[in-house]
């Protein structure tokens, strides 16, 4: 599978404005890349030398199995930004919402432990 990188260049981008691309949009992906370009694409900078801040630097390598530098991080959950409460979905959300009258909320990357069987039982009760 060919990397951001060589997606864009395949499509005729140069590697300085592709590696430009893809630093500015913090390597969220070719789409992402190329929107940008084309959008960028007659800025007077474009295509002065672009390097890379160190620690951004795209690889000629593949990431090594469990090498996680290279991966974006997946939300799991989302978290209410006032109470710290973690919820699954759309619709816990805005029940939550609704209820406490909080407004803000933020992915995270915390995946929400499923309930033990006492704690089934205790919600249960209630």
């Amino acid at each position: 599978m060919p990397t951001d990188l060589e997606l864009l260049t395949e499509m005729g981008f140069s590697e300085n404005r592709s590696r430009r691309a893809l630093a500015t949009t913090k390597y969220k992906g070719a789409q992402v890349a190329m929107d940008w370009l084309f959008a960028h694409a007659d800025d007077p900078d474009i295509d002065d030398p672009f390097e890379e801040a160190p620690g951004q630097k795209l690889s000629d390598e593949p990431a090594a199995e469990g090498d996680n530098k290279t991966e974006t991080a997946e939300a799991k959950s989302v978290q209410c930004d006032e109470c710290g409460k973690k919820l699954r979905t759309q619709n816990d959300i805005m029940m939550h919402a609704s209820r406490t009258g909080h407004s803000g909320f933020s992915e995270s990357t915390e995946e929400i432990k499923p309930l033990t069987e006492e704690e089934k039982k205790e919600q249960l009760a209630k």
